[in-house]
């Protein structure tokens, strides 16, 4: 089943031959004059469209059309694998009156963000002729660099592109989010000394094994850490303004190995601080920076059905149960599905 993605501005859905006319209108408007997009007649539309529908069944992976607010098709992208070439491409293309938007770094950075947590592919990449300079901005913008430069099966010597997840790439400085009240920042080192007896209490009963002890909360917050490095993004911890270095807790999107989905989760380490709002203003504004900086297009959060707090703070925050949706292996717990991009924009 091909995924339905969503940004601020685009949904990027399956193609179908329902799409005929638009594609038509494109390929007859086309100003490119070599490759993929290059003009064609009505039957090379259709012929095109075929095998994009195709290629998702072939490959895992293809192109998605996109749609604005007004649900018009105003072009495609995805990631493709040509005919005989050996590698697959982040590609894009759009009508001629909706270039020059933004429409086509929004439309990759979600999906490139796919290609990693979904796909599985490591790393995303690119190629195009020398002289495709308004591709080859696009893959600057996108953080892309040259990794190696090589000659395709059509004869043509291209730079390849490899493009790093979108929120490795906008961590390139250090991420701080401010809200009303708190700051939220990447995990330090010294956040372990609150960590560990969190990890210890009661309090953490819903998000830790039967036998934690201090050296396993050690390494949760390894890992915790160390996602940042593996995924480009990660947990947060916030913090009141005034005090910084002193952690209320953690909260925003991770994807451990064996998550079936980019979960958005949340604690508060000490009784004290509960009540107060804390965490509702923090996943609010982690759930607003995983959709628009990272470029995530959706997320869940697991949440255990005897912890009637989470379950309130998602609801809270307009997630409602999906029952369909698959959960961690070994857990027993209810996914709540945030509403996407799109509905919060």
């Amino acid at each position: 089943m091909i995924p339905t993605l969503y940004t601020r501005r685009l949904k990027l859905r399956a193609p179908t031959m329902a799409d005929l006319d638009a594609m038509v209108a494109f390929y007859a408007q086309s100003t490119v004059e070599v490759g993929g997009y290059a003009r064609r007649d009505a039957s090379g539309a259709k012929a095109k469209l075929e095998n994009m529908i195709a290629g998702w069944d072939r490959h895992g992976h293809g192109l998605w059309l996109l749609e604005n607010a007004r649900g018009e098709v105003i072009g495609g992208a995805g990631l493709a694998l040509p005919d005989g070439f050996p590698h697959h491409e982040l590609t894009w293309f759009l009508f001629e009156e909706h270039q020059g938007k933004g429409y086509a770094t929004e439309a990759s950075k979600a999906v490139i963000a796919w290609g990693y947590d979904a796909a599985g592919l490591n790393p995303v990449m690119t190629y195009m002729r020398d002289d495709n300079a308004p591709a080859r901005a696009l893959a600057a913008r996108l953080g892309g660099k040259v990794v190696r430069r090589e000659t395709f099966p059509d004869g043509v010597t291209r730079d390849v592109f490899a493009l790093p997840h979108p929120g490795l790439h906008a961590r390139q400085a250090q991420v701080r989010l401010e809200t009303d009240r708190l700051i939220l920042r990447q995990p330090a080192a010294g956040d372990v000394d609150a960590w560990v007896p969190f990890c210890l209490s009661e309090r953490s009963k819903y998000v830790r094994a039967e036998d934690m002890d201090e050296p396993k909360a050690w390494r949760a917050f390894s890992a915790i850490v160390g996602h940042w490095t593996l995924r480009g993004y990660g947990s947060l911890i916030y913090a009141l303004k005034e005090t910084p270095d002193q952690p209320l807790g953690l909260v925003g999107p991770w994807k451990p190995q064996g998550f079936p989905e980019v979960e958005i989760a949340w604690s508060i380490w000490n009784e004290a601080d509960q009540g107060k709002g804390y965490v509702y203003e923090a996943a609010v504004a982690s759930r607003d920076w995983a959709f628009g900086d990272v470029g995530l297009s959706g997320a869940v959060s697991y949440i255990d059905a005897r912890n009637t707090r989470s379950i309130r703070l998602a609801e809270r925050l307009g997630a409602a149960p999906d029952w369909s949706a698959e959960t961690p292996r070994g857990e027993q717990c209810v996914v709540f599905r945030h509403p996407g991009p799109e509905a919060l924009s």
